[in-house]
């Protein structure tokens, strides 16, 4: 998300800190109102589980988040959209000695002013929804959800009605109101992982290049940096250079002064839902690392994934 990840409001963050660790945050909303429901267990790189589209961003590649009322039967939430917040690099969490810090997938969800939306509470059950076909997250939401009247009579005759909440945007200190449809502007874009092996018994590499090769005809390449760790985020990531050397083939080098754990490509796609990347299209024809001394040792590749 970069300079984008502030995002919405505070109380994003609030949310986000309640979730990350422990029971879901009990969670209620007007009908006809929007909420921000964190997603628990699952990280934005599990290969997928994730869509983060909704109703004003379309991801062909990942699909959608549906949350439903009481099952997989129940009526359904209208997402508009999911994305991912960092906290802060010089919070205390991020601060705490490790390189890492956990991130939040959350949803941008509105609650429809309809009769089959009933008040009262309500468990949540969430799927991942691509092509046409539901499938539920391999770890169980176990939030809850109490829906409250459209119109809420708060005294001395004044009503409160549930209100879509705008999509706004923090940016250096001034608030800016975006429409929904830029909404898509902090959703997270597939992209193409290859990680590096850890460990003792794989080489620590602090400079590498890569000759990976992709289908042009499905994707473009939109940025390529240093992979995150599963579920993390490198707070100094490598310095990583990159060019289409010929049509299909992307040259891939880069150097830091922290052991590199893999490339990370983001890219969109060419032709939305009729050709979307399968992973077996893309490959890694070469790749070759320096250790910390500069003495060339050769990477051990840890797979590819597309997220």
């Amino acid at each position: 998300m970069g300079r984008l990840s502030a995002i919405c409001t505070i109380a994003i963050f609030q949310l986000v800190l309640t979730a990350c660790s422990g029971p879901i945050a009990p969670l209620s909303a007007q009908k006809g109102s929007t909420i921000l429901i964190p997603v628990a267990g699952v990280t934005p790189y599990e290969a997928g589980e994730i869509g983060f589209g909704g109703s004003q961003v379309t991801d062909h590649q990942r699909g959608t988040l549906v949350y439903k009322l009481d099952g997989p039967g129940g009526p359904e939430l209208l997402t508009r959209g999911s994305s991912v917040v960092y906290p802060g690099f010089h919070s205390s969490l991020a601060e705490g000695g490790d390189e890492f810090v956990f991130a939040q997938v959350f949803s941008i969800v509105d609650i429809p002013n309809t009769p089959s939306i009933t008040t009262g509470t309500h468990s949540l059950y969430v799927v991942r929804r691509h092509q046409g076909v539901d499938t539920p997250l391999s770890s169980a939401y176990s939030g809850q959800i109490a829906i409250l009247p459209h119109s809420v009579d708060v005294g001395g005759g004044v009503m409160i009605s549930g209100a879509s909440t705008p999509f706004a945007l923090l940016y250096d200190g001034f608030q800016l109101n975006l429409s929904d449809s830029q909404l898509s502007s902090v959703i997270p874009k597939p992209q193409i992982r290859v990680l590096l092996l850890g460990g003792a018994a794989n080489p620590a590499l602090y400079a590498a290049e890569f000759e990976i090769a992709f289908p042009e005809s499905i994707i473009d390449i939109d940025k390529v940096s240093e992979a995150l760790a599963p579920g993390n985020v490198i707070t100094e990531r490598a310095i990583t250079w990159w060019t289409e050397s010929s049509p299909g083939v992307l040259n891939v080098s880069m150097v830091s002064k922290n052991r590199i754990r893999g490339v990370s490509i983001s890219f969109s796609l060419d032709d939305g839902p009729s050709a979307i990347l399968d992973p077996a299209q893309v490959s890694v024809q070469a790749a070759r690392g320096w250790d910390a001394d500069g003495a060339l040792v050769t990477p051990s590749l840890g797979g590819l994934k597309v997220y």
